[in-house]
């Protein structure tokens, strides 16, 4: 096999640590165990690993990747998505994916599938293990078993006397993503109610993540901690809608990746007793004088009738039918709430459920002095063309036309359950109006018979009209 002409200094050829070497045949195999680490030297100089040793697994001499990586400068991330692990430095650029049997070098792709030389990286406790070889080579540097003093020998080449490298000081693992302890204040939820997770995470973590305990889907993420002397603390907040046991899966890091070893959770989730209101959205509306606004409120499942009051108490705006029905909770949209001054103005919204119990909260609705010039200046559509009811498969794309006035800057288009489908800008000047292409995807709605999309024309101020348009799931 010929070597990589990636030849570079001592720094670049000291990654080849993060590969193995093939050790021969006659050499008996160990099992993978800190028991019996291999020592590794570069140059002559012994390499220190603190968290994971260099050990032999199937005649491979295997060396952990991020320690090897942090012992010599490289800048390490990794995409939990893909597995694809990025290493770089002043010269290089090397990506790999984990259990792959390849690796790529400045653009050029190495394969390792050819015997003798068939290396793949793997996983041992969480931590990734890869073949000396599959770097050394790339990298250009020379690889040697020692055998009578069971030892792995990397020496730098391109005529390069080999020398001592200076002593490489431990790895301060508090200055390194780590979960150092995990805390549920609540085990038992509500249904839709906030999870709390505190997660106490070394110094050098900026990130947490909360995904599914299959790693899937992200529930929650947030950079926003408390710092004592030995720690940073991390609130992390997510809505529960499963009944029954959780298990999710929590990972931290910096800006730059996660790292790979990740701790589990768990929480049961009870079915509401109460009625309540989940969110209001937005929580604190703005809008102009007499201008029209719209907010949209999720509830418990058992609300009946929304209301909208006043300062005085007066119900100025109600709803008797949700925009979209699920198990746990229901949605409602309030259009059309108007006033007619200009400041902050203290409006309750009232979700009245069984027996008339009735849950309450107060939002804070700022209104500027200065209206627009003419109603008429407001976004609007021309026709209800293209807002037809559908009934397609989730592989099928909800596709539609519509068309506007000229004052439509853009359309909103967001799910009955409050997710953001997409922003469109893209439209076709019919003389005296806009006509807008819109598809999206359905994939992400198994399992739900029917859904409310709401489509909004929004104008250069930012106000915006509404329209909904229902699409049945087919099986």
């Amino acid at each position: 096999m010929k070597k990589s002409k990636f030849n570079k200094l001592k720094i670049v050829l000291a990654l080849g640590l993060a590969a193995t070497m093939m050790i021969p045949s006659a050499i008996k195999t160990v099992e993978a165990s800190v028991n019996n680490p291999v020592p590794v030297y570069l140059d002559g100089v012994l390499l220190t690993f603190e968290e994971a040793q260099p050990q032999i697994m199937n005649d491979r001499t295997m060396v952990p990747l991020t320690e090897t990586a942090a012992h010599f400068g490289m800048t390490f991330t990794w995409n939990p998505t893909t597995s694809e692990m990025v290493f770089t430095n002043d010269y290089i650029t090397m990506r790999h994916t984990t259990f792959s049997d390849a690796i790529e070098v400045n653009g050029t792709t190495i394969v390792y599938d050819t015997p003798p030389y068939v290396f793949t990286s793997t996983i041992v406790d969480g931590r990734t293990l890869m073949p000396i070889r599959m770097l050394a080579d790339a990298l250009g540097a020379e690889v040697e078993w020692d055998a009578p003093n069971r030892r792995v020998l990397i020496t730098t080449t391109n005529n390069i006397e080999p020398h001592p490298m200076p002593t490489v000081p431990p790895i301060n693992t508090s200055t390194r993503p780590s979960i150092l302890e995990i805390d549920i204040p609540n085990r038992s939820i509500e249904q839709d109610e906030g999870v709390v997770i505190n997660v106490q995470a070394s110094l050098g973590t900026t990130r947490v993540r909360i995904t599914t305990s299959n790693g899937r889907t992200v529930l929650a993420e947030s950079s926003e901690f408390t710092e004592t002397s030995q720690a940073r603390i991390f609130e992390v907040r997510f809505e529960a809608t499963t009944l029954g046991e959780n298990t999710v899966r929590i990972s931290v890091g910096t800006d730059t990746g996660f790292d790979m070893t990740t701790r589990t959770a768990t929480f049961t989730v009870i079915e509401s007793q109460r009625t309540r209101i989940i969110n209001v959205n937005p929580a604190n509306p703005r809008g102009r004088v007499n201008v029209p606004i719209t907010i949209i409120v999720r509830t418990s499942a058992d609300v009946t009738r929304l209301e909208i009051l006043n300062q005085s108490g007066s119900v100025i705006r109600s709803a008797t039918v949700p925009m979209a029905n699920a198990p746990q909770h229901r949605q409602w949209e309030i259009e059309n709430i108007t006033i007619g001054s200009p400041g902050t103005h203290t409006l309750t919204v009232r979700a009245v459920g069984a027996n008339n119990v009735a849950a309450t909260q107060e939002i804070q609705v700022t209104i500027e002095g200065r209206p627009r010039e003419s109603i008429n200046t407001l976004a609007e559509f021309a026709n209800n063309d293209g807002l037809g009811a559908q009934t397609l498969s989730i592989f099928e794309r909800f596709i539609t036309t519509i068309t506007t006035n000229q004052y439509t800057e853009y359309i909103y288009v967001e799910d009955g359950l409050g997710n953001e489908i997409g922003t469109f800008r893209d439209f076709t000047d019919t003389g005296n109006g806009r006509r807008w292409d819109l598809s999206w995807n359905l994939h992400s709605y198994t399992g739900i018979s029917t859904i409310n999309f709401r489509i909004f024309a929004v104008d250069e101020f930012g106000d915006a009209v509404t329209r909904s348009v229902t699409v049945t799931i087919a099986d």
